[in-house]
């Protein structure tokens, strides 16, 4: 958070062009809303994390990256290699986005497909508190295949969770 504020404060100071983007008359009238998200944004994750809270910080700092990239976007808009090139002198040729265009709306969803799908499989696996379910655990365990899982076998798998339960 320390260095974000340091570099949204010290890059007007640097870049004459983008000291003019914020802070001219009608423009920081209309942007001042987003530093002063980001500034109460840091508070509150700063505060949610002494309280103890865990979705909560995860929440405001997702906020807050989107919120810097949103200060990026609007500094320098619309140079992608400031100040030399726009999105558009560096945008690919028609025919490579089209083949990507067609590779993301095939592959997009079997990755989220599979990711849902490994999420499902795994789910109350891991006990509260971040310990090993044992019982869970040593059903699915991997084993080679063809194997039975034997006494011995499970007496292993017990000594590995005992070990990834203790921590050591």
């Amino acid at each position: 958070m320390a260095a974000m504020a340091v570099i949204s404060l010290w890059t007007p100071l640097i870049i004459d062009r983008i000291a003019e983007r914020w802070f001219s008359v009608p423009n920081i009238l209309l942007l001042w809303p987003i530093p002063l998200s980001a500034a109460l944004l840091s508070y509150g994750v700063w505060r949610w994390i002494e309280r103890g809270h865990n979705v909560l910080p995860f929440a405001g700092t997702i906020g807050l990256f989107l919120l810097g990239y949103a200060g990026l976007v609007i500094s320098t808009m619309p140079y992608l290699v400031p100040p030399h090139l726009t999105f558009w002198d560096t945008a690919a040729a028609p025919a490579s986005q089209i083949f990507f265009l067609v590779g993301t709306v095939f592959l997009l969803p079997l990755v989220l497909g599979y990711t849902a799908f490994v999420y499902w499989i795994f789910r109350g696996k891991i006990a509260p508190r971040g310990r090993v379910s044992l019982t869970r655990c040593a059903r699915l365990y991997p084993h080679r295949q063809g194997e039975a899982l034997t006494m011995a076998r499970f007496a292993e798998l017990v000594g590995d969770i005992n070990h990834i339960n203790s921590g050591s």
